[in-house]
């Protein structure tokens, strides 16, 4: 097959989300809900290749449009800012925000079959609050067809929630998704102040204020909110 083709085929695989990286099974021992199946799979992170490079992100980025491409570019713009004020590694962080709402458009029953493609379980609240599962899935994704590494795969997937014992990694792209340029909402420029001075405080104070706000619509809200919160309380 000559290199030509070769590209092409991988594009077609990546249009139909079909697995090009043989990484399913880590996607399901990760999905399986709890930390340490990510600490099992990170010995794998070496033998996969994330594919980040130029093209790469033009695919990633042909896929959105209107309110969600220009929202991805404000993310991955801010995650670039954040990884060199606090020492994480640029392109990961960039890959996880470019891949972060892949999913985010998909219908319930794109998100649903989704899930059973990849062995994601939704919990309760995921079943009521289904646009929640775009985390999880766009994480999938990341991992299948873009050879994303355990550790961004996690990042993406606790985006929206957050989780206990968040990385460095993990707690950028929270904050990138919640500071970016385009967010006009109450409180995002004293996020944005607190993040350039310290990430664990903008980090409780974006959770606090998500809590409130959910509170307020009178809606569910994840285990995984309150366990992050409790869990950076205790190590602040």
């Amino acid at each position: 097959m000559c290199a030509r083709t070769a590209r092409c085929a991988v594009r077609w695989c990546r249009r139909q989300f079909i697995s090009i990286s043989n990484s399913r099974g880590c996607i399901s021992n990760f999905f399986s809900g709890d930390r340490p199946a990510l600490r099992r799979t990170a010995g794998n992170e070496r033998r996969i290749t994330m594919r980040y490079d130029d093209e790469t992100r033009r695919d990633i980025l042909s896929r959105l449009s209107g309110f969600r491409l220009k929202h991805t570019l404000g993310c991955e713009k801010a995650a670039r800012m954040l990884a060199q004020q606090y020492g994480e590694d640029e392109d990961k962080c960039a890959f996880a925000m470019l891949l972060h709402d892949i999913t985010k458009t998909f219908s319930q029953e794109e998100q649903l079959n989704l899930c059973e493609k990849y062995g994601i379980i939704p919990n309760d609240v995921e079943k009521t609050e289904w646009k929640m599962l775009h985390g999880k899935t766009a994480a999938a994704i990341a991992a299948d067809v873009y050879g994303a590494p355990p550790d961004v795969v996690h990042a993406i997937s606790y985006h929206t929630t957050g989780c206990a014992d968040m990385t460095l990694l993990d707690k950028i792209v929270y904050m990138a998704d919640y500071i970016e340029e385009n967010r006009s909402f109450d409180g995002v420029k004293t996020a944005r102040k607190l993040a350039a001075r310290n990430l664990d405080k903008a980090l409780l104070y974006g959770l606090n204020s998500s809590l409130r706000d959910l509170i307020h619509r009178g809606k569910q809200i994840h285990v995984d909110t309150v366990l992050a919160r409790n869990w950076l309380l205790e190590h602040m």
